[in-house]
């Protein structure tokens, strides 16, 4: 808080797309992915508020959910 008792607060997020490019880690599941520099926006600029998007979002993702399949990874780098 500050002196006047004021929140900070967040009204819109900004949501990018990276591409994703062959990473230098080594790894035992197929190619390694990272994300590069370059990021797209969606038509709108990518803002949107924040009670929409947490309104709208689907269920946080774990484990084997975040996984990705050595042979898709492969198929991503090549796309």
């Amino acid at each position: 808080r500050n002196k006047k008792g004021d929140r900070l607060k967040f009204s819109t997020i900004e949501i990018r797309e990276y591409e994703r490019v062959k990473g230098d880690h080594e790894t035992l599941l197929g190619c390694p992915l990272a994300l590069g520099w370059n990021y797209w926006l969606k038509p709108d600029g990518g803002r949107q508020a924040l009670d929409e998007y947490e309104k709208n979002r689907g269920p946080r993702r774990y484990g084997l959910d975040l996984y990705i399949a050595y042979y898709e990874r492969t198929r991503m780098i090549k796309a």
